[in-house]
């Protein structure tokens, strides 16, 4: 290395006053921000609208950090080349990480997927070769290149003082702007968004993929509240009795396959679709309800937070009570109880099944700590058709079936529970199947709404055949099985295209504001063996219809409509809950009459309050 220094030397280095570092230091800052603006999976032309549209500050939030770390860098002891080369590394390889994961998952980098190690080796497995090799080579030569130039191109001596002294004067900066600008909620609330509000990929293209990862960080974070209290938690814990036997007959537990649709929903259903010359999309599904137990219930997201919504059903929390992590199964990082652990106690045998990736969300570890004992993901699924970027719909159900024919044929006296959550029908949706337009409207929408519509009813046509080819299967078997079928959320359309179609009719604070884009139907189905067992002591034709009630609630709604009670002391209080608070939100809660927990009294609300404590014993102290 002194030959090289000595060989560069006598060649002449550029040599550059403190001046000149700076300047370069501002030149290549807000190359670095334009870059990684450009990088971005949006369209560039929004990027410049939005930028003009918000006078430029969106731009200088997503360069001022670009600027400050380079400066730290600088007056910490590297050369203002070698600052800007570091810096650029890491903000470029974000970028490309954020613009895959968007492109591939419709989701952002968040910062706590830098924490979970799988994150990144799964990404970088979902690589070709080829594609790894090209990585690597650019990675190498961009690390030589910098090498060179840090080499060749040097500043003046900085004293060690003047450094100390502007190191701390950029850190105590840093924090300030930090404080000022990447935590102030009503900044973030006032830069324009193009596209769904609800819709996170939306927000991070509009706000800049470096300010919204700085203020995610910043501001999703979870801690007990000021007025936990564990004590009537634990003394209903204790209170609890032991579990009642269910060592009876194989036909008193029927056999249980539970499927997330993605994205499925009744949205065809609203009066001012009309299919005449059309596939109706939900024809099968529309015939099979009425074979079935019906209701809605009310998920923590809108057109995304599949995962938020598997954690309420699972476990009976409500990720609205748990707003600060990033999604809600971050806060499994160990055995966790749920309705699986629950059935496994009954006998059953538990399996999990989900063409996606098992690192995402970190589904291959959660799951486990749930009690699953298979689990099925996107790598065992070969060379499986896709359809619109995903494993199909078809290949996902006859999965279904054939885990459901394995289980018989290596226990056949051992009762089963499969949960399967669908990828198929995931968004962005315009283009996605190159879908002609297959509905009529008496509404104005544009083309690229008609366009996006069209493209999930081609989906959401997939996902109800598929739905009919079940129910005809388990229909055929000598087997009672209980089928619960439901969607994850609403999908991801513009917020023009539900501001149209689900109007806004109420007060701010009304139930029906705080939940109408966010219902998502289910249904209880049952074959012919399954319904002669008459669940629960109830006649199948005396079947109750459109029940409303938020996500948490599902799993343990599911238990009691098997007749599965006693089963866990905070299933029965969640079932209890649910006759008196149905709607659960991150503010309020409402009675079946509507009525909100916030005009109700304390011991009126004695349930709920310690509904929200036994939420927080579980994540933090159980």
């Amino acid at each position: 290395m002194t030959d090289v220094k000595e060989i560069l030397k006598s060649k002449g280095l550029i040599r550059l006053k403190i001046w000149h570092s700076l300047i370069l230091l501002i030149i290549a800052s807000l190359v670095l921000a334009c870059a990684m603006l450009w990088i971005q999976p949006f369209d560039r032309a929004y990027v410049i609208d939005i930028i003009s549209r918000t006078e430029g500050l969106m731009f200088f939030l997503n360069w001022l950090p670009i600027l400050i770390i380079m400066l730290i860098l600088f007056v910490a002891g590297l050369s203002a080349v070698a600052s800007a080369s570091v810096t650029a590394f890491f903000g470029i390889a974000l970028s490309f990480v954020n613009r895959y994961k968007v492109t591939l998952r419709n989701d952002p980098l968040l910062p706590w997927d830098i924490s979970l190690g799988g994150e990144v080796a799964g990404i970088a497995k979902s690589f070709g070769s080829n594609t790894l090799v090209k990585i690597i080579a650019a990675v190498l030569l961009y690390i030589v290149i910098s090498v060179l130039c840090s080499l060749l191109i040097r500043g003046a001596k900085i004293r060690l003082k003047y450094r100390l002294t502007g190191f701390s004067v950029m850190i105590i900066t840093g924090l300030l702007i930090n404080n000022s600008l990447y935590k102030n909620a009503v900044l973030n609330s006032e830069l324009y968004v193009m596209g769904n509000v609800y819709n996170q990929v939306a927000t991070f293209n509009s706000k800049g993929f470096l300010y919204s990862f700085i203020y995610s960080y910043n501001t999703n974070k979870i801690s007990k509240p000021d007025n936990y209290d564990s004590r009537a938690v634990i003394e209903k814990i204790n209170s609890f009795s032991s579990p009642v036997s269910y060592s009876v007959q194989k036909k008193a537990r029927p056999h249980i396959i539970m499927v997330m649709g993605e994205a499925f929903s009744e949205f065809s259903l609203n009066p001012h679709f009309d299919f005449t010359g059309f596939d109706d999309p939900l024809y099968n599904y529309k015939k099979i309800k009425e074979d079935s137990y019906y209701g809605q219930i009310i998920v923590p997201n809108v057109g995304g937070g599949t995962a938020d919504t598997e954690f309420d059903m699972l476990t009976g929390l409500s990720t609205r009570h748990f707003r600060g992590a990033s999604f809600a199964f971050r806060l499994i990082g160990e055995e966790f109880d749920s309705i699986a652990h629950s059935l496994n106690n009954l006998g059953y045998n538990s399996e999990f099944m989900h063409p996606g990736y098992r690192w995402f969300y970190n589904r291959q570890n959660v799951y486990s700590y749930m009690g699953f004992e298979k689990m099925v993901f996107l790598e065992d699924f070969g060379g499986a058709e896709e359809k619109g970027m995903y494993i199909t719909e078809d290949a996902t159900i006859e999965r279904i079936i054939e885990m459901f024919e394995n289980n018989l044929n290596e226990n056949p006296d051992t009762p089963y529970f499969q949960y399967c959550v669908t990828i198929q029908n995931h968004g962005p949706y315009k283009d996605k199947y190159r879908a002609e337009t297959n509905f009529l409207t008496d509404l104005n929408l544009n083309a690229d709404d008609i366009n996006a519509i069209s493209n999930y009813y081609e989906g959401l046509q997939d996902a109800d055949r598929k739905l009919k080819r079940l129910t005809d299967y388990f229909e055929s078997v000598n087997e009672p099985v209980v089928l619960l079928y439901f969607g994850d959320h609403l999908p991801a359309f513009t917020s023009d295209v539900y501001n149209i179609f689900y109007p806004e009719e109420y007060g701010a604070n009304d139930m029906n504001t705080l939940t109408r884009l966010h219902k998502t139907p289910f249904i209880i189905w049952e074959n012919s063996e399954a319904k002669a067992l008459e669940l629960n002591g109830r006649s199948f034709e005396e079947k109750s219809e459109n029940y409303l009630f938020t996500s948490n609630y599902l799993g343990a709604f599911l238990l009691e409509y098997l007749g599965f009670e006693n089963t866990s002391p905070f299933i029965d209080h969640l079932n209890e809950l649910r006759k008196e608070f149905p709607i659960v939100l991150e503010y309020h809660s409402f009675t079946p009459e509507g009525i909100s927990s916030t005009a109700l009294n304390d011991e009126q609300r004695k349930n709920l309050v310690l509904y929200r404590n036994w939420e927080v014993y579980k994540v933090f102290d159980e």
